[in-house]
């Protein structure tokens, strides 16, 4: 079963750009936006395992002098879930 995450970032004032280039080439990003507020970086990781995606975001995503701090959110992947009628491409 394929885990999946959220995971905020507050970075060094300028450096979001820079950051967010350098996170779009990480194996199992699949998405990462620049945000206003509470975080700099929010983005969504995917990995075979939960464990994987640990090790993902400890050592590929974290080890940037750049980033001060991460909240990460691992999703739960249950039908329960989804929205019925909400998402057309969901996985049955």
């Amino acid at each position: 079963m394929v885990s999946t995450a959220i995971v905020a970032l507050n970075c060094e004032l300028g450096s979001t750009k820079e950051i967010v280039k350098e996170i779009k080439k990480v194996s199992g990003v699949d998405e990462v936006k620049e945000v206003i507020g509470l975080y700099d970086i929010i983005m969504k990781i995917s990995a075979d395992s939960v464990d994987e995606l640990k090790e993902t975001i400890t050592k590929q995503i974290k080890m940037s002098d750049k980033i001060f701090s991460t909240r990460t959110l691992i999703m739960t992947n249950t039908k329960e879930n989804v929205i019925p009628g909400r998402y057309t491409n969901r996985i049955n």
